[in-house]
């Protein structure tokens, strides 16, 4: 059987440091300039789930979230928690999503 072939995406925890600039690298990352994006948590599950410029609709991705140890340290514990919830979803999300994450 051979492996899944995904597109890879990378959230470089360097590149923000709150809520805010964190929703503005996930714009970066997975759409081409989608100016409709929400800025919430949910909304950030419909950019995973594709279909705004990146990746298609319900294409298979791997997130690669570098500097974690960063995003863990300057992140509130509740918002951290929920955006890693969001990328590890799965199919009950409409999405499939591998995260990876480099400390």
């Amino acid at each position: 059987m051979r492996a899944e072939k995904r597109r890879r995406f990378v959230l470089d925890g360097e590149r923000f440091w709150d809520i805010e600039s964190f929703y503005d690298e996930a714009v970066s990352v997975f759409t081409d300039g989608f100016s409709a994006f929400g800025r919430s948590i949910p909304a950030f599950g419909e950019l995973l789930c594709g279909g705004h410029g990146r990746h298609a609709y319900g294409e298979a991705i791997e997130v690669v979230w570098t500097n974690f140890s960063k995003s863990r340290d300057e992140l509130p514990a509740a918002d951290l928690l929920a955006l890693v919830e969001a990328l590890c979803a799965g199919p009950r999300a409409n999405r499939d999503v591998l995260l990876v994450i480099e400390p």
